[in-house]
């Protein structure tokens, strides 16, 4: 079965009060799986107790064929205001990556960890 190895969140600050938000993951299809089609979507959550906030979502990448990349990398420049999404205190933002084998209906779910703004 297809796994997520690792996903990692990283915000780098830029100017005029933007930030580049990247998460990079690296994936596994094992040879039988190959030649099924997959998809990869990724988000951007608050990370709050209660429950997470959506911030912004990525767009689907689809990666499948013999010749596929394991590396996939989400990049989006975003507002530095739109990562604070808590009224009081530090903001702390997580990453969630979901890969799906469209062809079996398989998803495989992995979170990066918690980053504060």
């Amino acid at each position: 079965m297809a796994t997520i190895n690792s996903a990692v969140l990283v915000i780098d600050p830029g100017v005029n009060n933007q930030s580049d938000v990247i998460v990079d993951c690296q994936i596994s299809i094992p040879n039988a799986e190959l030649q099924h089609q997959f998809t990869i979507d990724c988000s951007v959550f608050g990370s709050d107790l209660i429950r997470d906030d959506l911030i912004f979502s990525y767009d689907t990448q689809f990666p499948f064929g013999n010749g596929f990349n394991p590396n996939v990398r989400f990049k989006k420049r975003v507002s530095n205001s739109a990562l604070n999404e808590d009224r009081v205190g530090r903001d702390e933002v997580v990453g969630k990556v979901t890969l799906k084998n469209v062809t079996q209906n398989k998803t495989v779910k992995r979170n990066t960890s918690v980053v504060t703004v």
